[in-house]
């Protein structure tokens, strides 16, 4: 059973390598085609950028709410992130014009953050990234025994299900 396991494992981080790969070289492509309509100040500023995957989660997050803006602290709470991680990378962010940061009159901790044109742009690439990769995953799925993926579904849920407890 433990080499059962341990083959699970593997392929499991074998997929994620896999996955990350795809979404990087999709990146690479989407941000480069990107980068060639941009007027010229805007492209020597972005050509420099190196994104991690939580500040494009951040900008992300903010394009697919209401009103393309969140309170801090509800972008806090949407995201995986610590509060910290949050507050550091929305400077950066606001530092590339990718995000605004709004005072609240009531409270001078408290701000709204918002998605700037740019930002919206860079939302949508990273979106386009995660679309271009599914896509190409689900049609390997495709070519699968349905029963198969049911089995893996149900393989993967039973262990992630299962709470794990702090060795005594």
């Amino acid at each position: 059973m433990a080499s059962d396991f341990t083959q699970l494992q593997q392929a499991i981080r074998l997929l994620n390598a896999h996955t990350r790969a795809a979404d990087e070289q999709a990146w690479q492509v989407l941000f480069d085609r990107w980068l060639a309509t941009l007027p010229s100040e805007t492209r020597r500023q972005m050509q420099t950028v190196r994104f991690n995957h939580a500040q494009l989660t951040l900008l992300t997050t903010l394009d697919q709410s209401s009103c393309k803006q969140l309170r801090n602290q509800d972008l806090t709470a949407a995201v995986p992130f610590s509060q910290g991680l949050v507050s550091r990378y929305v400077a950066r962010l606001v530092q590339l014009n990718l995000l605004t940061k709004l005072s609240l009159p009531d409270n001078r901790k408290a701000y709204i953050v918002a998605l700037t044109p740019l930002g919206q742009q860079v939302a949508a690439l990273h979106q386009q990234m995660h679309h271009h990769t599914n896509a190409q995953l689900a049609a390997v799925l495709d070519t699968l025994d349905p029963q198969d993926v049911q089995t893996t579904i149900q393989v993967l849920t039973k262990l992630t299900d299962q709470p794990l407890q702090p060795q005594s």
